[in-house]
Order: structure tokens, then sequence, then C-alpha cells
């Protein structure tokens, strides 16, 4: 509307106007809401009626779930390049890290997103950018710093202190499976949810700060509207059922494997070794069955996984994994401590060296299984 300014409104024609309003890409922002008030005023409510329907339904400002899938998509990528990188300039650093590496992607993740959908970049992250999309408050102005970086850490900290290990929290306790629960349920009704919730497309961490992500190409002479309420009742409620149910297995999963807490004391010499980030072990059985055959045989085992924070693997052999320290050290403290040995066919090592920062993994493994009398002989 280039000669508007120049003149005010009451001084155009009532045609002048209505043309106007149909071509409104070619009016400034903030224009089109005053010449829709003039329109009304001079009698024309029915026909702006008509022509704010039509824009809504062609240029509809909430974003749609393949753009915010493909906006993330891209963000996604650009994280894991980055990710890339740093592991090969890194990587020693990171593997010495273990778990604590989760708190590197962490921090980058949130910084990302947490900027990247402020007003510092005018609501956009580059996914975000390249599919015209920007998150805005519901007057649509861009968020604070603050306000953006707590709305990402809503997603991003379920996602990285899922598998997190916290210095001193048993993997058996219930403060550990709590955590777990909690953010595995998060991680589940989170798309659910935003899948559910149309048209405005709120995810719940739009919810809960009262934020949207809006097309920037689409028709912003409306106020934003409120989240339906049925969806998010239904998450409500399939949130409730997942939490319950992942409690009830786990209690049933503690009842049939009271083995487990028998393997804890062992797991803690082993994490205390020289060297080791972290382990894991468990006993398992195998079931399998010959071919041909209806007969089913099972063995069980003792599964111990050690996760090095040096290279000791490399340029190893499995036929000689008892020569490095770690697994001689790992299988006396097992002979020594665990009272079942008996019962085993077999004890396998497998050892890992690489890092996991979240946004970014690399690993190398090395593996050998031998029964408890072969292990016995390969430590003396």
């Amino acid at each position: 509307m280039e000669n508007s300014d120049k003149k005010e409104l009451v001084d155009f024609t009532d045609e002048d106007l209505l043309a106007l309003a149909n071509k409104p890409s070619s009016i400034e922002k903030g224009q089109l809401s005053a010449i829709f008030v003039e329109l009304r005023r001079r009698g024309y409510s029915e026909q702006v009626q008509k022509i704010q329907d039509f824009l809504k339904k062609t240029n509809p400002i909430y974003s749609k779930l393949l753009s915010r899938f493909a906006a993330y998509l891209i963000d996604i990528i650009l994280l894991g390049v980055f990710g890339m990188i740093l592991g090969l300039l890194l990587r020693s650093s990171f593997a010495k890290m273990g778990y604590q590496g989760l708190l590197i992607g962490f921090s980058i993740t949130l910084a990302y997103f947490g900027f990247g959908n402020s007003k510092i970049f005018k609501g956009q992250t580059v996914g975000k950018k390249i599919v015209s999309l920007r998150v805005v408050n519901s007057d649509y102005s861009t968020l604070s710093v603050w306000k953006s970086i707590l709305r990402s850490s809503i997603y991003t900290i379920p996602y990285f202190f899922l598998n997190y290990r916290i210095i001193g929290w048993s993997e058996l306790s219930a403060t550990y499976v709590g955590k777990s629960i909690i953010c595995l349920t998060f991680l589940i009704v989170l798309p659910i949810h935003f899948i559910m919730n149309t048209p405005t497309r709120q995810a719940l961490h739009d919810l809960f700060l009262g934020t949207y992500v809006i097309n920037t190409n689409g028709y912003s002479e409306v106020p934003l509207g409120k989240s339906r309420i049925l969806p998010t009742t239904i998450t409500g409620i399939i949130a409730m059922f997942l939490i319950s149910l992942f409690v009830l297995l786990n209690i049933i999963n503690k009842n049939k494997n009271h083995v487990v807490q028998e393997l804890v004391p062992i797991k803690g010499k082993i994490d205390n070794l020289d060297k080791v980030a972290y382990s894991a072990i468990s006993r398992n059985t195998s079931t399998t069955r010959q071919f041909g055959s209806d007969e089913i045989s099972k063995s069980n085992y003792l599964l111990i996984n050690i996760v090095l924070k040096d290279n000791l693997i490399s340029g190893a052999s499995p036929d000689e994994i008892e020569k490095i320290s770690i697994v001689n050290d790992a299988i006396k403290i097992v002979l020594s401590d665990y009272e079942e040995l008996n019962n085993l066919d077999y004890i396998q090592v497998s050892l890992m060296y690489g890092f996991n920062i979240g946004i970014s993994k690399s690993s190398r493994y090395l593996t050998s299984y031998c029964s408890v009398d072969e292990w016995r002989q390969k430590i003396e």
C-alpha cells in the first residue's frame, strides 16, 4: 500500500479498501487490521469476515506437522554433524568422561535451541528459518532468552537424562528408576500430544509456557487461539497409564531377577578399577534349538560390559583378551565374589572404547567368552 501512508484510510473509496484487503501481500504488517476496522465502520463486516476466513484457510498461521518435523530434522542433522566434528577432535577426552559426556551434548543442544528460538535470532533456529517457522508468544512477540532456554529444557532434559547415570545413584535405586520412568514417559507422550493438538500444534513445552510455533508466511492479523483441553486430558491419561505400567514392570522384573542384587557389589568393584569409565553386569539365559529338532537347550551366562577410559583394545585379539589387565582383574573379582559360579555355563566379557555425547557417539568393541574353568586357566 505505497500511497496509503500519505493519506488517511478515510480518504480511500470503499472499492479501493476492498481491493487492498483482498491483496494482503501488498500491505505492510499491521495495516491490514486497520483496513478491516475501517471497512467494518463503513458497514462491510460480512465482506471482511469472508476475507479473513479465506486468509485463515489459505495462509494458516499455525505450523503444520510436516514443517515442524522438517525443521526439527534439519536442526538434529546440524547438531549431529557438529557433534561428529567434536568427536574427531576430542575423542579421547570424551571417552574418559563416560556417561558424563552426555552433559556436553545437553549443553550444546540447550544452547542451540535456547538461543536460536529466542529474540536474538528472531525465534528461528536454522531449521525453522529454512521452512519459514518462528517461535512466538501469544502476542506474536519473540521469546526472551531465558524463556526460550526454559522451553527448550523441557524436551532436552528427558532425552539426555534418560540414560544418564548420576554419580552415587544405584541403577536399581528407586530414585534412578523413577528418573528413567519420568523421562521415558515424557518422551513418549510429547509427540502424541503434539500430533493430537490441532489446530494450534502446541507441544507440551509450548502449552506450559504459552508459546506458539507459527508460519511466518501465515495470516497473522488474528489473535492466537488456545489449545483444546481434550488432547491434553488424553495425554495426561496416557502418561499416568505409562507410568503405572513401567512401575509395575519394574517391580515384576525385580522380583524375577533377585540375582541382580547379588551382582551390585561386584559391579562396584569393577567400576573402581583403573581406566574403567563404568560397567554393567547381568546374569542371562540363552536358548537354542537344534536344526530339524524340537529339542531346546538353555545356557546360563554372566555378561560383563566394561566401558574404557583409554583405548586398550586397539590391535587386541578376542583370543588374548585376558592379557588386558582390566579383563584379568574383572574376572578375578567375579571368580572370587560370585557365589553362583557352578550354575554358569560361561562368562562373556565385552570391552567398549568410545564416547557418547548424545548428539554423536562412536564405539569400538572387543568381546570374548569362556567357561568358568577356561577363565581360571587363562588368568593363572
